[in-house]
């Protein structure tokens, strides 16, 4: 026979557990931001700074990962109605 109340505390323990990692994943997205910000005030990054960046992005990848997150891939290709549409502007913008 199954415990429902055990199976309930592992249940609510879990979804604590993932909104620690996702509460984590905030934080590290606003630092990246924070050093995004200050690399466009700067004009430039500091070797220190974009070591700090990429470390700091890395981790938010694995948190979201941990949590179920997964980057996919958008589909950037042209159909082939913007492929002929965009061959027929630039012919009639050449044909003047």
């Amino acid at each position: 026979m199954v415990d429902r109340s055990a199976l309930a505390s592992l249940e609510a323990s879990i979804i604590g557990e993932r909104m620690g990692l996702m509460r984590a994943g905030r934080k590290a997205g606003v630092e990246l931001e924070r050093l995004e910000l200050k690399f466009a005030r700067a004009g430039e990054a500091t070797t220190a700074d974009l070591d700090l960046y990429q470390r700091t992005s890395n981790s938010l990848r694995r948190l979201l990962e941990s949590v179920g997150l997964q980057r996919r891939m958008k589909d950037v290709t042209p159909t082939l109605a913007e492929v002929l549409a965009r061959h027929a502007t630039e012919k009639a913008d050449s044909d003047g």
